[in-house]
């Protein structure tokens, strides 16, 4: 933790303890989310200004009271995750002059029980002697609201029933209504309540329609302005398709806003937004990371819903920039001074970490490994993962390998202070990428215009193709004619769409008789492909083949819609074109990320081989899933095929 050494002995130092019967997690999740905290409390929402050239540190501005002119020089929020977290400002104009504060959770053992001491504490320096008083009372009483916060927050939870939730909304209401009273939340019941009863008649009702009315009543203004529909089944412990598909129509009905949000790579901070993907460009620009990003869909655009402002007005303000629950997949965020070397405490999951530099954004890679159980060895000496430097150049070693809850010394070798986070290398998958929604059944019904604009493309890191062909189509035209045989080929387009949707797929288009679809899993698409082949052999109709590919492709906006390009379709193209009746083809490899060399009754999987696709510039090792036909069966499908009468 950083230290206050700047910090005049005449200053004022506050401190407070209280110990709650909560686990760490619980009151970290109410704590680190200082934008709700600081509003709950009673602060004033700051304006968000730009960074500063080569520094961490940036210029925001706000009102005391609505009335005092406040503008400091604020520097990132330094943390380790459920365990403390501290901000420092120097500020230009106000009542106070510099301000550090911060928080300490402890655990603590109740009759078998895990409790938490909280200690708070805050470091003021007074901008003159006679602000002195005013300013330690204020201090005073936001630690006092602080811990009525908490309590709030720990009641509501406990009063909802659902200890591994915090109720945001009532704990706010309750929090509101003893400290900030004119947060009064005007709703249009008579708007409301007709939505409501629309969505009755659509099929939605219960728990769900409750919650989001009690959600659209008694929420913060943040909460219902800032929805984010997978974060929301969490917490109602729905799933995520139902909750979806109840926000989809409750827009369509006039009672929410929708809105996509592109986010940063790496501080994972939605940078702008639009309310049309039309409107999205091909590239954004982070101002507090300094980076240049591209769009990818199924990670940086995420679909988040608002409050419709005929049903309730609710101001979107900021009460606190950078905090902790802004970035959950940081463990650590440190502040580095020039040429000073800090103690960074490394996380108990022994997942894939990295080290990175907030701004020039070098990264080094952190391996962990599991510590050994029953280790004799001293644990100041197994814990300890070595020493890194940070040069003008960037990090002078190459990688990092220590154990789970040991720690790692870092020094700064140059000549401007940094700050320096330790962050999980993968995303959390409570966002509702773009990739994934524009995939769902409903948003394509209600929402078909909202579509890339013509021309206008986006990256998206994995996306599985399935293509299908018609085994012997052109015979079949040739025997029974156009009309017939084309009667034929519809009903398999509305067979393969509706297979393709019940796992979660969407159709992109159909070439002649063959189709195209995509989904967000591989998992998935072979979950559709092997339902396919099985379901529509019953049919007693003509045979399909199936490709299967997954991996990186470029959306592009185009006929009104969205289509895939690239090589990963290129390759389920080809693959498909190699397959025989009933047979889904695909790469070895992916096979055995699926589940390996599965057989049953029902298929069964050939021995790799090797091919050269056409325009490919290396041969593929593929496999085959081949269908089993019964001696029954076999009759059927040869009976139905001298006939030429498909069912």
């Amino acid at each position: 933790m950083s230290q206050a050494s700047e910090m005049s002995t005449a200053s004022i130092r506050l401190t407070m303890e209280k110990q709650f019967p909560q686990p760490k997690s619980r009151v970290w999740q109410i704590l680190s989310d200082t934008n709700r905290l600081n509003r709950a409390i009673g602060l004033d929402p700051v304006n968000k200004q730009k960074h500063k050239p080569k520094s961490v540190s940036r210029t925001l501005k706000s009102k005391a009271l609505q009335l005092i002119p406040m503008e400091w020089e604020e520097y990132p929020f330094e943390w380790t995750h459920e365990q403390w977290y501290e901000v420092f400002r120097h500020y230009a104009k106000g009542p106070m002059s510099k301000f550090r504060s911060g928080i300490q959770l402890k655990a603590v053992e109740v009759a078998g029980e895990e409790h938490t001491m909280v200690t708070l504490y805050s470091t003021i320096i007074p901008a003159s002697a006679v602000m002195h008083l005013p300013v330690k009372l204020i201090a005073q009483q936001s630690m006092h609201k602080t811990f009525r916060y908490i309590e709030s927050s720990i009641v509501a939870a406990v009063a909802a029933g659902n200890q591994a939730v915090v109720m945001r909304a009532n704990a706010d209401a309750q929090v509101n209504a003893q400290v900030n009273a004119s947060h009064d939340h005007k709703v249009n019941d008579s708007k409301l309540n007709h939505v409501l009863e629309q969505l009755d008649e659509l099929g939605f009702s219960g728990a769900p329609v409750e919650r989001l009315a009690d959600l659209i009543r008694r929420s913060d203004d943040q909460d219902v302005a800032d929805i984010r529909p997978y974060v929301l089944a969490k917490e109602w412990q729905l799933p995520r398709s139902e909750v979806l598909k109840l926000m989809l129509h409750g827009t369509r009905l006039g009672l929410f806003n929708l809105e996509w949000r592109l986010i940063c790579p790496n501080c994972r901070v939605a940078e702008s937004s639009s309310d049309k993907l039309a409107a999205i460009t091909e590239s954004y620009h982070c101002d507090y990371c300094g980076i240049q990003y591209e769009v990818m869909f199924d990670r940086y655009v995420e679909l988040c819903f608002s409050v419709h402002p005929e049903v309730r007005r609710a101001v979107r303000s900021v009460y606190c920039v950078g905090a902790p629950a802004m970035a959950p997949h940081i463990h650590t965020q440190r502040l580095i001074r020039i040429g000073e070397s800090i103690r960074m405490e490394l996380p108990e999951q022994a997942i894939d970490w990295r080290l990175r530099v907030l701004r020039s954004n070098e990264r080094l890679e952190v391996r962990l490994s599991e510590q050994s159980e029953g280790s004799k060895v001293n644990a100041e000496v197994e814990g300890n993962a070595g020493s890194v430097i940070l040069a003008e150049h960037g990090w002078v070693q190459e990688g990092i390998h220590g154990t789970t809850g040991g720690w790692i010394t870092i020094t700064n070798k140059r000549d401007i202070d940094v700050m320096v986070v330790l962050e999980r290398e993968g995303w959390d998958d409570v966002v509702a990428t773009a990739s994934q929604v524009t995939m769902f059944p409903e948003f394509r019904a209600l929402f078909a215009s909202d579509v890339l604009a013509p021309g206008q493309q986006a990256g998206v890191s994995s996306l599985t193709v399935l293509f299908t062909d018609l085994c012997g189509s052109t015979a079949y035209y040739e025997s029974v004619g156009d009309a017939s045989a084309y009667g034929y080929v519809r009903q398999m387009f509305e067979f393969l769409s509706e297979q393709v949707q019940q796992h979660g797929g969407v159709v992109v288009k159909t070439i002649g008789d063959a189709v195209m679809a995509v989904f967000d899993s591989p998992e998935a698409g072979f979950r559709a492909a092997l339902n396919i082949q099985q379901d529509w052999h019953s049919l007693k109709g003509l045979d399909l083949r199936i490709g299967l590919h997954h991996g990186p492709a470029v959306t592009v906006g185009m006929n009104g819609r969205n289509d895939y390009f690239g090589r990963t379709v290129n390759m389920a193209a080809r693959i498909q074109a190699i397959g025989g009746p009933r047979e889904i083809v695909l790469e070895a490899g992916l096979l055995a990320q699926l589940g390996g060399q599965q057989r049953n009754e029902t298929f069964t999987v050939t021995d790799p081989f090797v091919v050269d696709l056409k325009g490919m510039l290396e041969p593929v090792q593929l496999v085959r899933v081949l269908f089993v036909q019964h001696e029954a069966a076999e009759a059927e499908t040869k009976e139905a095929e001298a006939e030429k009468v498909p069912t």
